[in-house]
């Protein structure tokens, strides 16, 4: 079973086993998803005893380590070694992960991130920071609304960790860490930030050559991938041709679906997308009786205050059809009904506390 299990696990690379590079080692080592296959490091007396203390295999250089039949590499090592590895690790067919910052450059990282592609590996950045325990801990007492509106945020972060490096520190050298402290330590604080308040990416696309119910039916492909809306907009392109702008919000992990999407389906030769920050009404739903049966009300709280009152439409229409009523009819009798029960202090204390 041991073999088995073994047999199942991705065979990883690690090149840098200090410091940071120990800490990563230690993981992988003990992770049931991944057999820390080889090791790599200059220090060649600290990559034998890391291959002692983790049962890997040591590679005597970077190509010797890529050579071997490892499906990927982690590389934890100076930020100015980053773009050499990384495009000896793509030009080798190996999946990568770079500790942050991928490169020091965005010349640089855009470099990498085409490499990549043209090799049809997968290049991620390591960022540790969002998987602290106390990062979890925050993210959920933010998706649960604990911390009220949120209007601004700001990190402080100060120790002496500068007044102690020495010049022969590459951290020290403008050449090698040209960001200082933003580049090393900031970035941790951004997308820790990206982590708990959720980017969205703005999707878009010019088609001037779909019918009406092409277009309808592009949208709700694109609504079942995970889209969290598809709107269109009348635009006029080159030669005053008329036609449709497509607009996709959604999350950045399925950037990628959505293009091809768009591509395949969409009839469309390019996409813009833009990374947006966006500000979220707490959501609960609540359930009220009409004179006609139940209809589910999302309630939309902003700074703990209930500011938006949303039947559901499909309720609604079930319940308009059956009773031969109009739609409006029952929206406004759930949303008063809704409105009601909030405004009754007895009963809003009840709610709140359920």
């Amino acid at each position: 079973m041991e073999r088995q299990r073994m047999a199942q696990r991705i065979r990883l690379g690690l090149i840098g086993v200090q410091r940071w590079g120990r800490a990563v080692g230690e993981q992988m080592a003990a992770s049931e998803l991944v057999e820390l296959a080889y090791v790599h490091d200059l220090d060649a007396a600290a990559a034998e005893a890391a291959g002692r203390r983790w049962n890997a295999r040591v590679a005597r250089s970077v190509e010797e380590l890529l050579a071997s039949d490892i499906a990927g590499v982690v590389i934890i090592t100076p930020n100015h070694t980053h773009l050499p590895l990384g495009l000896a690790a793509a030009a080798a067919g190996k999946h990568a992960m770079i500790v942050k910052p991928i490169t020091n450059t965005i010349a640089e990282g855009r470099q990498l991130i085409d490499a990549f592609a043209r090799a049809g590996v997968f290049l991620a950045a390591n960022h540790p920071a969002r998987k602290y325990p106390i990062s979890r801990y925050v993210k959920q007492l933010l998706d649960a609304g604990q911390f009220g509106t949120l209007v601004m945020v700001a990190n402080v972060t100060g120790h002496n960790g500068g007044m102690r490096k020495q010049p022969t520190d590459w951290r020290a050298q403008r050449s090698k860490a040209p960001g200082g402290p933003l580049i090393q330590l900031t970035v941790h604080t951004f997308d820790t930030w990206q982590y708990w308040f959720g980017p969205i990416v703005e999707v878009q696309a010019n088609i001037d050559d779909a019918t009406p119910e092409e277009l309808g039916c592009l949208a709700e492909r694109l609504l079942r991938l995970g889209a969290l809306d598809v709107f269109f907009a009348p635009i006029q392109m080159k030669k005053f041709r008329p036609a449709t702008l497509l607009t996709v919000l959604t999350e950045p992990s399925l950037f990628a679906k959505t293009a091809d999407e768009l591509f395949r389906a969409g009839s469309t030769f390019g996409v813009r997308y833009d990374v947006k920050s966006r500000a979220k009404l707490a959501r609960e739903t609540l359930n009220v009786k009409t004179p006609w049966g139940e209809v589910r009300v999302n309630v939309g709280r902003w700074d703990g205050e209930a500011v938006a009152l949303h039947p559901e439409y499909d309720d609604c229409r079930a319940l308009a059809e059956a009773e031969n009523l109009p739609l409006r009819q029952v929206v406004e009798t759930a949303r008063r009904l809704a409105g009601s029960f909030l405004n009754d202090g007895s009963m809003r204390r009840a709610w709140n506390g359920r």
